[in-house]
């Protein structure tokens, strides 16, 4: 993500924040190595995983793989699909 946009859409703390999850993300080689485990959402059959990243702002991304579809098996993903940055930032 484009860290002028980021900056201009979110502020910059808000975007600090989503730049760290996303390096988090990177670095990880599943999503259940990350620090910080996301809030789980679940609709119907679609996991969707929900990050705080401040003052009532989350960034909603959706696990993509095989057993991406589980409460557990996202876990085991290292792809995300982004949904949206929602809130009040």
């Amino acid at each position: 993500m484009d860290h002028g946009i980021a900056t201009e859409a979110l502020g910059p703390d808000l975007a600090q924040t989503l730049r760290s999850i996303i390096a988090d993300m990177r670095e990880a080689m599943y999503l259940g190595e990350l620090a910080d485990l996301p809030e789980i959402m679940m609709e119907g059959e679609t996991v969707k995983l929900r990050f705080h990243l401040g003052l009532g702002t989350w960034l909603i991304v959706e696990p993509i793989g095989a057993n991406s579809m589980t409460n557990d098996g996202w876990r085991q993903s290292h792809r995300v699909k982004l949904l949206d940055i929602t809130g009040r930032g």
